[in-house]
């Protein structure tokens, strides 16, 4: 399993800091002990595919903020970017090998547009998990149902696209997605290590299902990421493509 060198260290570090309990039972990291705290609210954070219920910001006399975030916010992340993987595979399912490059085109900057915003969600829910309280229980088994529930849509929506990649290589439209490939292989496992901080007695059933997932997204980079020659007569004959061992 690969983790941001970057994310891990910032992980950490905040973990190192103190705990100050906050209204409405979420817990806040402070971020400079010799400064004067104060609870700020903020405001129900939206965009176009993610709601998040609002949480407080704990802010310093500095302007330095952090943020915590509930149970049922991880929930919500991982419903959502689950929604997310739903809906690019089932665009991706109605691709054949009789789609016009016009067409083919706006369906490969969908997926990566999809794809981005995946990352972007996951980054975003990185970015608040640290302060979270440890999860156990009953509200443990949720979280780690609905992230059961990611894998599983997500594993569908992975093996789609390699199913669609001779398409796409026919055209040369697979460096985009390969690109965004890698970036959601950083941003799950991630993901993933910080969950397990949270909810460390689910970590053996967690594990189990990121490096499954794992194994599939590292199929699909290394799929997306060959060298291919276009047929001279597809769709019968599709595009001879060469593994790079990567």
């Amino acid at each position: 399993m690969f983790f941001s060198t970057t994310s891990i260290a910032l992980f950490v570090a905040i973990l190192t800091q103190g705990v100050m309990a906050a209204p409405n039972g979420l817990v806040a990291i402070t971020v400079a002990e010799s400064t004067t705290p104060t609870i700020t609210p903020t405001p129900q954070y939206t965009d176009a595919t993610v709601h998040i219920t609002p949480y407080t910001a704990l802010t310093t006399g500095n302007g330095a903020v952090t943020k915590a975030v509930a149970s049922n916010d991880i929930v919500l992340v991982i419903r959502t970017v689950t929604t997310v993987s739903n809906d690019i595979n089932l665009a991706l399912t109605k691709v054949t090998a009789q789609v016009t490059l016009a067409d083919l085109t706006k369906i490969a900057a969908a997926a990566v547009q999809g794809f981005t915003q995946i990352v972007a969600d996951i980054g975003k829910a990185v970015t608040m998990l640290p302060g979270t309280p440890v999860i156990s229980g009953g509200v443990a088994d949720t979280v780690v149902e609905v992230l059961v529930g990611f894998v599983k849509v997500h594993q569908a929506l992975l093996n789609t696209v390699i199913g669609k990649h001779s398409i796409f290589a026919q055209f040369a439209l697979t460096a985009p997605l390969a690109a965004v490939l890698r970036l959601i292989e950083t941003g799950v496992d991630t993901f993933a290590f910080i969950i397990i901080g949270i909810i460390p007695t689910k970590k053996a059933i967690i594990q189990k299902e990121i490096s499954g997932l794992d194994t599939t997204v590292k199929s699909s980079i290394s799929v997306y990421s060959q060298i291919c020659l276009p047929s001279l007569n597809f769709p019968k004959v599709m595009p001879t493509c060469i593994k790079l061992g990567l």
